[in-house]
């Protein structure tokens, strides 16, 4: 398989503090915000940009194998790690959940037999700092515990264009305690409490292009040609800030019934609430800002099996998961050009999820080099939905409309009215219907996996696979003007085959390795416009009924000389409806196929490079210093093609450069490093975004250096 797999040190010393960063390490991993700001991960090519809370990622995030089930709850995962393991291509025949583009799972570090203690502390530019400590110890001879907390405070780096006003402290803290127990011999158990509160500010769009004139000064009055990272604008009486807070207990319990079998037991319990608002138009007034109000109960169990002989490896499961999503999330346009009909509209949705599945793996080795892999995945899933829609304008616009609308087109004498607040279903002939849409989508599948490994005698291992995974089908949280709009989107699936090599080379002082694949991709979701003859262009969700993407990747680890570590990796990605696909596009202006058209998010190349050389001075000390460059080539956040372009969604190519310089003690308690990002103060950014009348975008971070103390007991 491709698995990118890093240690927490080299986490810490590179900069990589959440999901997010990872892109500076795993060539085809990239991130792009979504309209609320979940994160969404892509996996080469294979993401789901959507915005609603209970969308299921196309990239699953766990926390030591237990599932972080939606993207808005990754944001604590980061602290206090042993590693973090990037596997690419379908996933979910080994634990957890279905996923189309691959898994990202963060292994946190253990308790520890004796008295350890430590903590990284990190002073930035803009005034931002972050502060990571834990404590590991027995508390008995059977117990142990680890307590590991973390806060990120200040940072405020964006800029008004209209006036004096700053925007982006992080006010984030996040913990975790872990208790381990060994009661008997082959009997362990092992609790993980984890959480974060986030109250840092949501960071302001740049405003890039403004698609109708009629409206208010505060937006004409934007500028709409940013120049560097820094710059964006917002409204200046809305919050412009979050108060999210997410929890999760997990108990793992692991019994050994011999040297050769185990039962592994997983349970977890999940809970977030969300209070957000986000400022999506760039400008000082309000086009279409959002405040997304959510909760999000989630509970997990899973049972598996395994075991081993001379020959053999096997895994057989299953596992249940059952979550709850309120999402409500209203929409500020009241300096919008729509303003006179409505200005404050809303979305709700109450979703319950629940999913049920079942897998085994075998790898058989049938000689010496030659291994076979195979494993399979039931999966059943049902989604429940209530939607509904409607405005919290004071005037009450959108009731008016409809009361208009039922008067002057349908001919009802006695219309139904729609008063402020509530909450409504508009039904096909737009008769306003004061429950909630409700509608059920139940779905099923198989993913499977085989493959077959050789290991030649130099040690260089051979692989091929094929395989196929799904991700389930989604319904979205939307302001809509119909229950149609409301259609789910149904599952989509990826048949996927993968070659690769893995060579020691050089007396191991040099690792190379390298994969090509080819994906076959079928009913991709995605957000996407369609017309409404009533209010124009809305959201809906939507299947791309086939595409595929292929590519290659290379990587190379290498210690030609004492002291030198050499670090690279590149991805190449070929993407392309394949089929015919009628829609709008982002540009919300012109309907037609897009057959031939890149998958949005996903660069053609994307590259890293790291080297770090150390040596050793009087009294043993240890200097170091190194540097890092990640490059990303140009993509576009909606589908194009040369009939119907799009140019001002692109995300141009950008390549970012880092350096570090410090010392570290000779018995590895201490370091101190200097450390810069981006230190050419390249512009750039990771997605563009459309409101009622502007097109804006979401810069990347300037240029930020600052110091960071690394302490540890040994």
């Amino acid at each position: 398989m491709s698995i990118a797999a890093v240690s927490g040190d080299e986490l810490t010393e590179r900069g990589i503090t959440d999901v997010a960063s990872l892109a500076k390490i795993v060539p085809g991993f990239t991130y792009a915000p979504s309209d609320s700001l979940s994160p969404v991960y892509t996996i080469r090519g294979i993401g789901f940009y959507e915005s609603s809370l209970a969308s299921a990622p196309a990239v699953s995030v766990y926390q030591d194998e237990v599932p972080v089930p939606f993207p808005i709850m990754s944001s604590g995962v980061a602290l206090d790690l042993e590693r973090v393991e990037v596997l690419k291509g379908p996933q979910g025949t080994l634990y957890g959940q279905n996923s189309t583009g691959g898994a990202v799972n963060y292994i946190a570090a253990k308790p520890t037999s004796d008295f350890q203690a430590g903590g990284t502390f990190s002073f930035e530019r803009f005034g931002r700092v972050d502060a990571d400590t834990f404590l590991s110890g027995p508390l008995s001879p059977t117990l142990s515990i680890r307590v590991a907390v973390g806060t990120e405070q200040g940072g405020a780096w964006q800029y008004s264009e209209t006036r004096n006003d700053h925007l982006g402290n992080a006010n984030m803290t996040r913990g975790r305690i872990t208790l381990d127990w060994d009661p008997a011999d082959r009997l362990t158990f092992r609790l993980n409490l984890n959480g974060f509160v986030d109250q840092s500010d949501t960071q302001a769009s740049q405003l890039i292009s403004i698609t109708n004139t009629n409206v208010t000064p505060s937006i004409l009055n934007t500028p709409t040609n940013p120049s560097n990272d820094r710059q964006a604008d917002w409204s200046p009486d809305a919050p412009n800030s979050k108060n999210n807070r997410m929890w999760q207990s997990s108990l793992r319990g692991d019994y050994e019934f011999d040297d050769a079998i185990k039962l592994t037991s997983l349970s977890a319990l999940s809970s977030m609430d969300v209070e957000a608002y986000y400022d999506n138009d760039g400008s000082a007034g309000a086009d279409l800002n959002y405040t997304e109000l959510g909760h999000i109960q989630s509970v997990f169990q899973e049972i598996r099996l395994s075991g081993h002989d001379d020959r053999a490896d096997w895994i057989v499961g299953g596992n249940y998961s059952h979550d709850s999503v309120s999402d409500f999330q209203s929409f500020d346009s009241s300096d919008a050009s729509s303003r006179a009909l409505y200005q404050h509209n809303f979305g709700s949705s109450d979703e319950k999820i629940r999913t049920a599945a079942g897998f085994g793996n075998l790898e058989y080795r049938v000689t010496q080099a030659l291994t076979l892999q195979g494993a399979a995945r039931y999966t059943d899933d049902t989604r429940s939905s209530g939607n509904c829609a409607g405005t919290l304008d004071p005037a009450n616009g959108l009731g008016d409309l409809f009361v208009f609308l039922q008067k002057a087109v349908y001919g009802i004498a006695n219309p139904i009215l729609v008063q402020r607040g509530q909450c409504v279903s508009l039904l096909p002939d737009h008769l306003p219907s004061v429950t909630p849409f409700e509608q059920t989508l139940t779905e099923h599948n198989v993913s499977w996996r085989f493959g077959a490994n050789y290991m030649l005698d130099s040690g260089t291992l051979l692989y091929a696979n094929v395989s196929q995974g799904y991700k389930a089908g989604s319904i979205g949280t939307l302001a809509i003007a119909s229950t149609a709009g409301y259609a789910p989107v149904k599952q989509e699936k990826v048949l996927a085959y993968e070659t690769g090599i893995k060579a020691p080379l050089f007396d191991h002082r040099l690792q190379f390795n390298t994969a090509a694949f080819y994906y076959d991709y079928t009913d991709k979701q995605l957000r996407n416009f369609i017309f409404d003859p009533v209010f124009s262009i809305l959201n809906d969700l939507q299947n791309v009924p086939k595409s595929r993407l292929w590519g290659i990747e290379a990587e190379l680890n290498a210690r030609p000389i004492a002291g030198l570590t050499l670090t690279g990796g590149a991805s190449y990605i070929n993407s392309k409806v394949t089929d015919d696909y009628f829609a709008y596009n982002a540009t919300a202006t012109v309907y037609g196929n897009f057959k031939g058209s890149p998958i949005p998010f996903t660069p053609e190349w994307t590259a890293n490079a790291d080297a770090e050389y150390a040596w050793t001075m009087s009294g043993d000390l240890k200097p170091f210093m190194g540097g890092g460059l990640t490059y990303h080539s140009s993509t576009n956040a909606t589908f194009y093609t040369s009939a119907i372009p799009a140019p001002l969604f692109e995300i141009d190519s950008f390549s970012l450069l880092s350096a570090r310089a410090g010392l570290r003690a000779p018995d590895g308690k201490w370091s101190v490093t200097l450390f810069g990002e981006n230190l050419t103060d390249k512009y750039y950014w990771n997605t563009v975004t459309r409101g009622l009348d502007t097109i804006a975008r979401r810069a990347g971070m300037p240029a930020t250096f600052g110091v960071r103390l690394t302490l540890r007991t040994r």
